[in-house]
C-alpha cells in the first residue's frame, strides 16, 4: 500500500484548532484550580469564624450561627469537587444504533427547520482525556 507522507501531516487550520483546545483546557484547568483554592481558604476562614463564634460569643444563636459557617464552608468545598467524581447514566433504552438496525450511514445529512433533531454524547469532565473516555 502507498502512503504518501505528506497526506498524513495535520494541516495548518488543524494544528490552530488542537493548540485553541488544548489552550482552552489549560485555562479551564488553571481557573478551576484557582477557584478550588479560593473555595478552600473560604471554607477554612467560615471553620475558622464558625468555631470562634461557637466557644468565645456565649448564646444558643451564636452556636446555631457558627454551626452553620462550618456548614456552609464544607458545602462550598464539596460543590467544588462532586462534579469530578459524578458519572453519567447511560440512557440507551430508547435509542437504536445504525449499526443495530443493519442499515448504512447516509452518504449526505441535511439540515431542515421542520425537523427536530439532537446529538448524544458523554459529558463529564474526565470524557475531555481520551485515556478515561468511556466510548472506543
Amino acid at each position: 500500500m502507498n502512503v504518501y507522507a505528506e497526506k498524513l501531516q495535520p494541516s495548518v487550520g488543524f494544528r490552530k484548532q488542537a493548540i485553541k483546545v488544548i489552550s482552552t483546557i489549560v485555562l479551564f484547568l488553571i481557573t478551576y484550580l484557582i477557584l478550588l483554592a479560593a473555595s478552600v481558604a473560604f471554607a477554612v476562614l467560615c471553620c475558622y469564624i464558625g468555631c470562634w463564634l461557637a466557644t468565645k460569643v456565649p448564646g444558643v444563636m451564636t452556636i446555631i450561627a457558627g454551626l452553620g459557617l462550618l456548614v456552609l464552608g464544607g458545602a462550598v468545598v464539596f460543590f467544588m469537587v462532586k462534579f469530578v467524581f459524578t458519572v453519567s447514566k447511560d440512557e440507551k433504552e430508547a435509542r437504536v444504533e445504525t449499526n443495530e438496525t443493519n442499515t448504512r450511514f447516509p452518504k449526505k445529512i441535511y439540515l431542515s427547520q421542520d425537523v427536530n433533531a439532537c446529538v448524544f454524547y458523554h459529558s463529564s469532565f474526565w470524557s475531555m482525556f481520551p485515556a478515561y473516555s468511556e466510548e472506543p
